[in-house]
């Protein structure tokens, strides 16, 4: 006959059940924050080990994934949790040459491969536009716009959208009032500078006999042209545009004060800044830069202005002759300012605050890491967009450091390099042959053989490259698709 159990069992009984119930769901949510987490048990050696997160994505989509012998059922974008360690990743895709990377994959991280850019086995060489001569080319800040000088002493430029399908380019002629003409006799030439922030403005240097003037070109509307040194009636030896405000220029003066040009109403501001040889930008408010050789002293320094301070920061001075390279530059990669100082042969980056030039409080730089032996620098600076990579170019390489994986990197080139490297984005490099490098120096591959030593431009959708070949007729414009 069937007893009722006593309540006393009923509650053990439950509270057996309840508890069972309340280990395993944390057993559970245990494994599970340990699967995210990156952990795996390893069969081979019966140990639970933590593994990183590898993200894997190419232009064009569609590549099958190796990950040392082991090939990945999806294709990119993907992702998977590899073991810690370094590891060999293989991209494949038919019609494309194959990519391949040895990585390091480090315990509860994330490995983002997210820039592989795939070239077909075989590029098919397009044809674009024909110029008597090519003698440069520049691609603006959100790479979505590129201007082409033809033959340098003809007051014309050539303005074409990388992204576009239809290639349709746009002839720009200057007018006749816009800059001074050359007299007989004397040679003119025409160079293209920089693009404002905005990428709507151009700067260009017009050279006639010893003669130097600066013109602002309007890439928009009727492309009109300003001649600042005309309305201005002063000499300058560089200018740039002011980050956030395109209506604003910078300009060093012939005796080497930097100014601040207001383009609507055409004024200029008193010295910002005096004895500087160079400056930047390192956002909307702060300058940084690089005196000139101080003769009495035998010194020279680098520092920062902030916008409204009454004086500068220096940061650093030199005693020496003037002669070894010398560079400062500044940028922001997620939320941690670094700073980047070239002397001589080496660079030193740093991070920390930058407080007002005029505040009064210590400036303090934590190092972060030194590049050694990078030879003469003509440049030291960071990678355009997010700033993740610190980058300094000799006449025959590059060296760059990558902030996030806090990895060092070496590029030697063939050849000596007519020009600064051209960052194509955040992640590839070309040489002056054309020659296209992730920011690590690996995968450089040819896209178009016999390029000449003008910038090319890849389109921000990653579907094009463009470059500048030699014709019977002077230079082509040419380009390669890499993606449907």
């Amino acid at each position: 006959m069937y007893r009722t159990p006593s309540k006393r069992k009923q509650r053990v009984q439950l509270t057996f059940v309840y508890s069972l119930m309340t280990l395993a769901v944390l057993v559970i949510v245990a494994i599970l924050v340990l699967v995210m987490q990156g952990y795996r048990y390893n069969a081979h050696d019966g140990r639970l080990e933590q593994g990183g997160l590898i993200q894997f994505a190419s232009r064009p989509e569609g590549a099958s994934v190796t990950v040392d012998t082991a090939s990945l059922a999806n294709r990119t974008p993907t992702k998977i949790t590899a073991t810690a360690g370094v590891h060999t990743v293989t991209l494949l895709k038919d019609g494309y040459r194959s990519w391949q990377k040895n990585v390091k994959v480090i315990p509860g991280g994330i490995l983002w491969l997210n820039y592989a850019l795939l070239v077909p086995t075989t590029p098919e060489i397009v044809p674009l536009a024909q110029f008597t001569s090519m003698t440069g080319a520049i691609t603006s800040h959100d790479f979505k716009s590129v201007l082409v000088k033809d033959a340098a002493n003809t007051p014309t430029v050539t303005l074409f959208h990388p992204d576009d399908d239809t290639f349709t380019p746009t002839r720009i002629t200057l007018s006749d009032q816009s800059y001074t003409k050359a007299a007989a006799g004397l040679s003119e030439q025409f160079s293209l500078v920089s693009w404002d922030d905005d990428n709507r403005y151009v700067l260009l240097k017009h050279t006639y006999g010893s003669t130097e003037e600066w013109l602002v070109l309007d890439t928009s509307g009727d492309h009109a042209v300003t001649n600042v040194t005309k309305a201005l009636g002063i000499t300058i030896r560089s200018a740039a545009f002011r980050i956030g405000n395109n209506r604003q220029l910078y300009v060093i003066t012939q005796t080497g004060e930097v100014r601040r040009v207001d383009l609507a109403s055409m004024t200029i501001s008193g010295p910002l800044l005096t004895g500087v040889s160079e400056f930047s930008q390192y956002d909307a408010s702060t300058l940084t830069y690089v005196t000139a050789l101080d003769q009495p002293t035998k010194t020279r320094s680098v520092g920062y202005l902030t916008d409204g301070a009454r004086t500068p920061l220096t940061v650093k001075t030199y005693t020496d002759d003037g002669v070894a390279p010398l560079s400062f530059a500044i940028a922001r990669y997620y939320n941690v300012t670094y700073t980047a100082l070239g002397y001589g042969d080496s660079v030193e980056i740093s991070s920390g605050n930058l407080p007002a030039s005029d505040s009064g409080s210590p400036l303090v730089l934590k190092p972060v890491a030194t590049i050694p032996q990078v030879g003469s620098a003509k440049r030291v600076g960071f990678s355009p967009k997010d700033a993740r990579f610190v980058y300094v170019a000799t006449d025959q390489s590059v060296v760059t450091y990558d902030l996030e994986l806090q990895a060092l990197s070496r590029v030697t080139f063939a050849a000596a390099q007519s020009r600064p490297v051209a960052w194509l984005d955040m992640f590839h490099f070309a040489d002056t042959s054309g020659v296209l490098y992730e920011f690590d120096g690996a995968n450089h591959q040819v896209v178009i053989p016999g390029a000449l030593a003008v910038s090319p431009a890849l389109s921000p959708n990653g579907k094009y490259f463009y470059g500048y070949v030699p014709s019977a007729s002077g230079a082509q414009l040419v380009r390669v698709q890499l993606a449907q």
